[in-house]
């Protein structure tokens, strides 16, 4: 059991220079920040690429909102 909560956040961006390490080295931060069409991510949920609960929830939720998200913001 834990008593974290965390928010997710989605948001039309433009992430065409998305990529490097980013935190603070100094406390041991090592956010490694990278983009993938939102297929492949989509099939990394299911060949097990993708093994943190988080991340899973957010892509499933995504897959499930996307054409909404693309009708609100077109």
């Amino acid at each position: 059991c834990m008593s974290e909560s965390l928010h997710c956040y989605c948001a039309k961006v433009d992430a065409q220079g998305a990529g490097g390490i980013y935190g603070e080295a100094g406390e041991g931060e090592f956010v490694r920040a990278f983009a993938h069409p939102a297929e492949d991510a989509f099939a990394m949920t299911v060949d097990g690429r993708v093994a943190n609960s988080v991340t899973l929830i957010a892509l499933q939720w995504l897959q499930l909102n996307r054409d909404e998200l693309r009708d609100r913001w077109s």
